[in-house]
């Protein structure tokens, strides 16, 4: 057992990206799901990432990520993951969570 865990039984604290059941024996733990989830070190549940923002880090797996960071313009946000406005839409605002985003561009703009 190490200091300052819970447990004479507890070797260590479950990793950020994965979800430790309590009692179990994996250091490692499950993957925390998908990308509308996300696990802080030390997770017995997911978080559900909010609404208007996306799971982080991308250049991880979907099913271990770590946080969330609002969705920043020029993209919409939806069920934790981050996808660029199509072309001939705009995202003006941060946050957008529709592939609408802002709107269509105006005739004779180039978006």
């Amino acid at each position: 057992a190490s200091p300052g865990l819970a447990s004479s039984g507890c070797t260590g604290v479950c990793p950020a990206g994965y979800l430790c059941a309590e009692g179990t024996s994996n250091p490692i733990g499950t993957p925390c799901g998908s990308a509308a989830v996300f696990c802080d070190e030390g997770s017995t549940t997911t978080t559900a990432v909010k609404v208007g923002f996306y799971s982080t880090p991308t250049t991880s797996s979907s099913s271990t990520r770590t946080g969330e960071t609002p969705c920043e313009p020029g993209y919409y946000c939806a069920n934790g993951v981050r996808t660029e406005c199509a072309a001939g839409k705009y995202g003006a605002d941060p946050m957008q969570t529709s592939a609408a985003c802002s709107g269509s561009c105006p005739a004779g703009y180039y978006c």
